[in-house]
């Protein structure tokens, strides 16, 4: 599954979105993903091609996609892959 890793501000994500439904219909990718997209920017990709996980940060220490994002991901059916679940950063004293 490709993911657009970071939003470009340059392009539109609708163009984006568009152009990975090419790559389905033609068969040459299965699913779109996304990565440390906004909550808006999720809904406008999802018109255009339904995404079929958002990749994000997320931890004990960054629990900020359940403010917002972990609902709409629910509201969609979209899948959620957190990466650093144990955080960016090791305590004092662990080597």
């Amino acid at each position: 599954m490709p993911y657009q890793h970071r939003v470009d501000p340059d392009v539109p994500i609708e163009d984006v979105a568009g152009t990975v439904k090419d790559l389905i219909a033609e068969g040459k990718v299965k699913y779109f993903g996304l990565s440390e997209a906004g909550a808006q920017t999720i809904r406008r990709a999802h018109t255009v091609q339904p995404v079929t996980a958002l990749q994000s940060e997320y931890s004990m220490w960054w629990p900020e996609p359940e403010q917002e994002i972990l609902p709409l991901l629910e509201e969609l059916g979209i899948g959620f892959v957190p990466f650093s679940p144990l955080g960016k950063w090791l305590p004092d004293g662990i080597d």
